[in-house]
């Protein structure tokens, strides 16, 4: 039996004129919709509010961001990982075409507290496209939204 395709790929296949993504954690599933007129992709990406495993910084994060925060402890490593799934998930919509790995692209925060921050990728490999989000710490969870204009 062929499978149709987006349970091949694991895209979500919102109706025509419509952009999304899927994220779930062990305790919840969510969705974010918009309108392809305003968005190009999307992407969304919740993780439980538990500490990462420390041996997996050097892996997530880049030279650049390493720099970033030397003393990544706390928050900032599944701060750094839930933003970059979400972004990858928009590269992929908006026609990246594949997995990406996390030392392929490099984020800076531009307004950060301790809950919530403003983030862009400032380096990612081709098709480059402009990947804006926000990430919050709310109801146990780590959340990260990544927008792609609309062309």
């Amino acid at each position: 039996m062929a499978l149709p395709a987006p349970l091949l790929t694991c895209t979500p296949a919102p109706p025509p004129g419509v952009v999304g993504s899927l994220s779930h954690s062990r305790d919840l599933a969510v969705a974010a919709l918009g309108r392809a007129s305003d968005h190009r992709a999307l992407g969304l990406d919740i993780e439980l509010d538990t500490p990462l495993d420390p041996g997996l910084w050097d892996a997530i994060a880049t030279p650049p961001e390493r720099a970033a925060w030397p003393d990544p402890a706390g928050h900032a490593p599944k701060r750094l990982f839930s933003v970059k799934e979400s972004a990858f998930k928009a590269w992929f919509l908006a026609g990246g075409g594949r997995i990406l790995e996390f030392e392929e692209v490099a984020v800076q925060f531009d307004e950060a507290g301790p809950d919530r921050a403003s983030w862009r990728v400032v380096r990612q490999p081709a098709p480059a496209v402009p990947i804006i989000g926000r990430w919050c710490r709310w109801g146990g969870h780590h959340w990260s939204f990544a927008r792609v204009a609309a062309l």
